[in-house]
């Protein structure tokens, strides 16, 4: 496309002629909307192909051939249960073969395709005899600044059909990018707000473990005297009363790993919304948490711990 080869920054682009029409399969006729794109439409919305079929392609569009995608719903609508590809339908009164069906696009980002049916655009050119363009859809390059390239493309169609490049009232550009930047601050924030509240939750769970371990050393007072006054050293207690602290913090933090596991694994057995995407257990967030919790229990068990090394042995013995 002209665009592209003229405008810097473009990464994929894809025209959308549209129109309201009648589709036919045998007795069955619906009213549905027919979308003209391009190949690079399925990248650019994310259009999921079920696996028996397949979008069209750049030789379909070269060659302006009669195949169609159809939306989930329109396909159960015109087919059922029943398989689709490889079907013939009539749009427009004219014969076009079924290649692909949408997946079932309920509650994901691309669900307004669930009703309509997308052709190559020269197709429907070649049919319909309009090449009025209803809007584009563009991707920039991740290279090039969003920004950058927006203003390219307006000056691009500016200059092509002599208006102002000022002139908002022109030609409207929605620039997602914004709203997909806001998106993923906004999730970086919960995602820190929930990284805080995990480390609060560590923090109170070791000051419990702390309370534990101050109180085994004030029972086993005795026995800590016993132990300095048959010549344990005090780093031997010191490091025997740690690493109790660090076997109650690790079985915790083990079977907090394991109950985590079990949560993600229920759930990507669930049907999920799409766009809440498929839950797992990432190794940067486990590798922090291992670090935090180690922090953790290191500051939990010194403390006790060194209270415990420094009892006065013949004191010990009196309790």
């Amino acid at each position: 496309m002209e665009v592209k080869e003229v405008v810097p920054g473009i990464e994929r682009i894809s025209p959308a002629l549209m129109t309201d029409t009648q589709i036919v399969y045998r007795n069955k006729m619906f009213d549905t909307t027919v979308y003209g794109t391009a190949p690079d439409a399925q990248q650019i919305r994310k259009v999921k192909i079920s696996q028996s079929g397949r979008f069209f392609n750049q030789v379909d569009v070269d060659a302006g051939r009669r195949v169609t995608v159809l939306g989930d719903k329109l396909k159960r609508e015109l087919f059922g249960s029943g398989e689709a590809v490889g079907r013939s339908v009539l749009i427009n009164r004219v014969p076009f073969v079924v290649v692909g069906v949408i997946q079932n696009a309920d509650d994901n980002v691309y669900n307004w395709y669930d009703e309509m049916a997308l052709i190559p655009y020269t197709t429907f050119i070649s049919v319909w005899g309009n090449n009025d363009v209803t809007y584009f859809f563009i991707l920039p390059d991740p290279s090039f600044d969003a920004s950058q390239v927006k203003q390219s493309v307006i000056n691009y169609f500016a200059s092509r059909f002599r208006f102002s490049p000022q002139d908002d009232s022109a030609i409207r550009v929605v620039d997602t990018t914004k709203f997909f930047n806001f998106v993923k601050w906004f999730f970086i924030g919960i995602e820190l707000f929930l990284g805080a509240c995990g480390v609060l939750t560590l923090a109170i769970g070791c000051l419990g473990v702390a309370n534990i371990l101050y109180l085994i050393v004030s029972e086993r007072t005795r026995e800590i005297g016993l132990r300095m006054a048959v010549g344990a050293t005090e780093r031997r207690i010191l490091l025997r009363m740690m690493s109790e602290g660090f076997l109650m913090i690790l079985i915790g933090g083990g079977l907090g790993f394991l109950l985590a596991f079990l949560i993600a694994e229920i759930l990507k057995m669930m049907p999920l919304p799409y766009w809440l995407g498929t839950p797992h257990i990432s190794l940067s967030v486990s590798a922090a948490t291992i670090l935090i919790l180690s922090l953790f229990a290191f500051v939990t068990s010194f403390f006790p711990a060194r209270r415990a090394c420094k009892m006065d042995p013949v004191e010990a013995l009196r309790c």
